[in-house]
């Protein structure tokens, strides 16, 4: 089946609410199609396509609200959907911190649909594979990796009034290379919008060299070194960063922009003066989703600028709460950077050490946002404005705050895969910082 349209869309969310007896409904509704196709050691391994629809409905009687999902769409399913959803509401306790769903609102007409992305069908997929994977062969190294696209249609309906639709496409690719001794491994990815801009064979010849300058390492002692980032390591450190801006949390005391006296620090400088972090759901190269958490339209908003604590976030209980305007979360993160190429950066570099991706990331301290992870998949010693050899993994402990208040240089924004801890899409450089605290030596590969 196809994603539903605007129409079929409204079709449903009506059918839902005139079967809705509950105080307040809100209705989430999503649909998709595309499929996937992974690889290992220069084969395919495993294809398949996804088709789904899930449909999730939340009544409320007073503050009791009950939540259920279905993925039929049916008269009988929809129908069902919401008698359970209103028969876990009148289970539910009552929820001191609840606020009834807003009403009708004006949402940003976001571009984010690409026909070729959703066009983009098992033919395509093994064919960008088998580029890949002969791009590998040619290096002689061993590719592994995995590609995916999606076609999707959302909507977000209440019973005041609001409904919202967007269709939107995405195409997802990574992979990994290692040398046929297990010695060397690197690895490459994007997440993007059009599946027209993907070059699958240049993201495996970036992993596969990378796979052969790490296969020979030369030991470096732990501690605080200069470091440039690639994009995904940024996109990372960035996205925790943007997702700790809540205002709630900084007044109560438990997070990094916390001040004495249930005071927050907004409008302090506390990163370099040349970061600018903000989301925008308009913008053109990654686009966010037009509405945030709580049916909040999605809107341009400026967290960091020129370093500087520009806003934080509200939901829509401590806006009230505080006689405030909500500010909806991010849908998309969007970092300015500077106009050279990351080639450009390593060659005005004295000495760092050039990091590819940051993996298994869990935090360590909310109040400072103190994070820890290991290096992943090429990591290198940069000397004299080259790279000069490739050194032992680390993990790594440190904080967004300090590493972007350390910030020297930056390249030109790009796309990046959507991992752990990155705001997806996320549009941001590679960074070069003064300090970065490398914990300990680590015997990955």
């Amino acid at each position: 089946m196809a994603i539903l349209t605007e129409r079929e869309a409204r079709r449903i969310t009506e059918a839902i609410l005139a079967n809705a007896r509950a105080d307040a409904t809100t209705i989430g509704l999503s649909s998709e199609e595309g499929g996937n196709v992974r690889f290992a050691n220069n084969a395919a391994s495993t294809a398949g396509d996804v088709s789904d629809v899930t449909v999730r409905v939340t009544a409320a009687f007073g503050t009791r609200r009950g939540t259920a999902e279905t993925n039929g769409v049916d008269a009988d399913a929809l129908r069902d959907v919401v008698r359970q959803a209103e028969e876990a509401a009148r289970l539910a306790p009552e929820d001191p911190e609840y606020v009834p769903p807003p009403g009708p609102a004006e949402f940003p007409a976001v571009r984010g649909f690409h026909p070729a992305t959703a066009e983009f069908g098992a033919g395509e997929r093994a064919a960008a594979a088998e580029r890949a994977i002969a791009e590998s062969r040619g290096r002689d190294t061993l590719l592994a990796g995995y590609l995916e696209n999606r076609a999707l249609g959302t909507a977000t309906a209440n019973s005041e009034g609001l409904f919202a639709y967007h269709p939107e496409t995405w195409l997802e690719y990574t992979n990994t290379a290692r040398t046929p001794d297990g010695r060397g491994s690197g690895w490459a990815g994007v997440r993007l919008h059009d599946a027209a801009r993907l070059d699958a064979a240049s993201l495996a010849r970036i992993a596969s060299e990378k796979a052969a300058a790490s296969r020979e390492t030369r030991d470096l002692a732990p501690g605080d070194h200069p470091v440039i980032l690639e994009p995904t390591a940024v996109a990372v450190l960035a996205g925790a960063l943007v997702s700790s801006m809540s205002a709630r949390r900084a007044m109560e005391g438990r997070s990094y922009l916390a001040a004495p006296r249930d005071a927050t620090r907004l409008g302090e400088r506390l990163l370099a003066d040349s970061v600018t972090i903000a989301t925008d759901p308009l913008d053109a190269v990654a686009p966010g989703r037009p509405w945030s958490a709580e049916q909040l339209p999605a809107r341009r908003t400026v967290w960091y600028e020129r370093g500087v604590v520009r806003t934080l976030q509200y939901d829509r209980y401590w806006a009230q709460k505080n006689g405030v305007e909500p500010v909806p979360a991010s849908t998309n993160l969007v970092m300015a950077g500077e106009d050279r190429s990351l080639e450009e950066l390593l060659r005005s570099t004295k000495r760092a050490v050039l990091v590819t991706r940051l993996w298994y990331i869990r935090s360590l301290n909310p109040r400072d946002l103190s994070l820890t992870g290991l290096t992943r998949d090429g990591t290198f010693w940069v000397e004299d404005g080259e790279i000069a050899y490739a050194v032992n993994n680390f993990r790594w402990n440190e904080s967004p705050v300090r590493l972007l208040a350390a910030v020297e240089a930056m390249s030109r924004p790009e796309r990046v895969a959507n991992q752990d801890w990155v705001v997806s899409p996320s549009l941001v450089p590679a960074v070069r910082a003064s300090s970065f605290h490398f914990a300990s030596v680590s015997q990955a590969v």
